[in-house]
């Protein structure tokens, strides 16, 4: 008698399949929704294995790449645009010396 093979497992929340009858966590620089891993992509991180969401960029910080798992400070002169993926030059007349979030405007003449 021919019995029907088993289904695969399906993993529980936080853990995706790597075989049929395998879960494993995602690994930094992805997230987990349900079953899936997926790739934190410019602006976002992971850094830690089974990261539920992928996080923002802090202040004066950037990452142009996808699957990060960090990021960079802006370098002194520049800012991080808006959605933390590259940092640019301060426009003429700011400076950023601290390495703030935001340019300054200059002291009168200097």
């Amino acid at each position: 008698m021919f019995s029907t093979p088993p289904a695969c497992w399906s993993c529980p929340e936080g853990k995706h399949t790597t075989g049929c009858y395998s879960c494993s966590g995602c690994q930094a620089g992805y997230f987990n929704s349900g079953s899936i891993c997926y790739e934190c992509t410019a602006g976002l991180f992971s850094n830690t294995v089974n990261a539920n969401a992928c996080t923002e960029c802090g202040d004066a910080t950037f990452t142009s790449s996808r699957k990060s798992t960090g990021c960079t400070i802006v370098t002194e002169g520049k800012q991080a645009n808006a959605q933390h993926t590259k940092q640019t030059w301060c426009p003429m007349g700011y400076f950023n010396k601290l390495r703030q979030n935001d340019c300054t405007v200059c002291p009168a003449g200097k």
